[in-house]
């Protein structure tokens, strides 16, 4: 089971652990409002709509994640 995700665009490095519940952007924890994007200098989007996090290049790639109890989908 995946408790933890990261990825690497650009040169934005993401990563979404459960415990503790944290979600990094280049080292940094980062509070993500449901709904609201946070945009990178290199333009890498990263969003939060309830428990599924997308993380997208500019270029089209993408990452979704979906947070449950337990594991990581």
């Amino acid at each position: 089971m995946n408790r933890a995700i990261a990825t690497q665009m650009g040169s934005t490095q993401v990563a979404l652990c459960l415990r503790p519940p944290s979600l990094y952007i280049d080292g940094k924890v980062t509070d993500l409002v449901d709904g609201v994007p946070i945009s990178t200098a290199d333009g890498v989007d990263i969003t939060r709509r309830g428990n599924e996090y997308f993380i997208t290049s500019p270029t089209g790639d993408s990452v979704r994640a979906t947070v449950n109890p337990t594991w990581i989908d």
